[in-house]
């Protein structure tokens, strides 16, 4: 799962920087390429930050548990 929204975020910051670098750049353009990226880094910052608590709260000593 975590992997679909990082390749989302990929997208969206691919998205920006040829927004950022077209000759016909507006403001408006600008901003809502950078609000689209900052919606998918949060996106991705959130589930990065549940499967980390989700690993260390499921870690075991007697447990294995493999990420891939």
């Amino acid at each position: 799962m975590f992997e679909i929204y990082v390749n989302e975020l990929f997208y969206k910051a691919y998205d920006r920087s040829v927004v950022l670098s077209s000759p016909a750049l507006t403001n408006e353009k600008t901003i809502a390429a950078e609000e689209k990226f900052t919606r998918a880094r949060d996106r991705a910052s959130r589930w990065k930050f549940m499967t980390g608590d989700l690993i260390l709260g499921t870690v075991r000593p007697d447990t294995k548990l493999s990420l891939r």
